[in-house]
């Protein structure tokens, strides 16, 4: 009996030791998903930095092929089972098709949707668990010749591009159940961005450097149901995830500014504040650090606090404006009512910080507190007296809701 407990100790000792099992991941898409030596690489950075076993990835990227050739394709399809020790399943399968196969213009909605369900049962059919993940691409960038001939405007493919990866999801959803599949909304944080010619390469349709790293950042929340704001590469002493951003010119500035926008893009259950998710954007800063769209900031008496609410892609450009904000114990934030649940601030105490008749330029607001409040917590939020297209309420749209943690 003894010699059986200690060989019992023994292995239940040999397998705390070992190193823990990180997911199985396979990549389906095309240069969108390989360029600046591919978003897997970096995913992978962002986990172990996070604190996740180092998952095992798989890429099967092929330029220029659409989710009609993944599903197909007997090579693509065999890959399923061909790239795993035996016994191992696929814990999840991000799916990437061309920009275009989701536009009517260029592309094939309906195929598009209904080779998304081909892929992931091909995917399922192995590894009966495997969760999906839609990675939403972006429209061209500002200045493309598609523009205004094709499209009205990025925005016009941007829409339409996030409408057939939606349909693809709840149509995921109504064959394997809800949460089966999530949208990575990478499309969105370049909506966010006003499709920016900074963030591409020199064809305004690959992505830079930048559009790669808020790629992974929207995949890894999508994979892990983590978000990015609170993650702080190394840069210093460099870890694994600083090296690899330093090496593709991510400055520790740049990283904040695009896990802001990642995190704006993250499924509603993952966000703090969620607020309407529509083109308009809070970015908040305390001073010297730069402005962000990132959740929390600290702040003290001795601090400046810089508020920017902007309307994004001329949406909301004629509304009349407003900031606001509400006091509470920190970790004890107000709790959204089932009526307004894009309001984050409490209403019973919300003060307007500032107004302004229109978006046309951004509402900007500064302050700095004359005495102590250690222990307590300022959620602003930007407000739009305009309709949400996300949430159909008719009157008003929000930001999201942004903490300063008060010191």
């Amino acid at each position: 009996m003894h010699l059986k407990r200690h060989a019992a100790l023994a292995i239940l000792l040999l397998v705390s030791w070992l190193p823990a099992q990180g997911k199985n991941l396979l990549f389906y898409g095309n240069s969108f998903s390989y360029f600046n030596s591919g978003v897997a690489r970096i995913v992978q950075a962002i986990a172990v930095k996070a604190g996740f076993p180092a998952p095992v990835y798989q890429e099967r990227l092929i330029a220029g092929q659409d989710l009609r050739y993944h599903a197909t394709d007997p090579a693509q399809i065999a890959a399923i089972s061909n790239f795993l020790p035996a016994g191992q399943t696929w814990d999840v399968v991000i799916m990437q098709g061309l920009s275009t196969e989701a536009t009517l213009a260029l592309g094939h909605p309906a195929q598009f949707v209904n080779d998304a369900v081909t892929l992931f049962g091909n995917v399922r059919n192995h590894s009966p668990a495997c969760k999906g993940v839609m990675y939403q691409t972006w429209a061209r960038g500002q200045g493309h010749s598609y523009y205004p001939g094709t499209f009205a405007s990025p925005l016009a493919m941007h829409n339409e591009v996030r409408s057939n990866y939606r349909l693809a999801v709840s149509a995921l959803e109504g064959v394997y159940g809800a949460g089966a599949v999530e949208n990575s909304a990478v499309g969105d944080g370049m909506a966010l961005l006003e499709f920016a010619p900074s963030m591409y390469f020199t064809d305004l349709q690959h992505p830079a450097n930048s559009l790669t790293v808020l790629a992974s950042m929207c995949l890894f929340t999508s994979i892990y149901r983590h978000t990015v704001s609170d993650i702080t590469p190394n840069f210093s002493q460099p870890d694994p995830l600083a090296t690899l951003l330093t090496s593709m010119l991510i400055t520790p500035a740049e990283w904040t500014r695009l896990a802001g926008i990642a995190d704006c893009c993250a499924a509603r259950s993952l966000r703090p504040y969620p607020g309407s998710g529509d083109e308009l954007l809070l970015n908040t800063a305390t001073q010297p650090g730069p402005l962000t769209a990132g959740p929390w900031s600290t702040a003290s008496t001795a601090s400046l606090m810089q508020m920017q609410v902007a309307s994004r892609n001329g949406v909301f450009t004629t509304a009349p404006a407003f900031l606001v904000g509400s006091l509470f114990v920190t970790g004890q934030p107000p709790v959204p009512t089932a009526s307004m649940p894009e309001v984050a601030v409490d209403l019973g105490s919300l003060v307007i910080l500032r107004s302004q008749t229109s978006l046309q330029n951004p509402l900007l607001h500064s302050m700095q507190l004359p005495f102590s409040l250690a222990g307590m917590s300022i959620l602003v939020q930007g407000v739009a007296l305009a309709a949400s297209t996300e949430t159909g309420n008719p009157t008003f749209t929000t930001t999201e809701g942004h903490e300063f943690v008060l010191q």
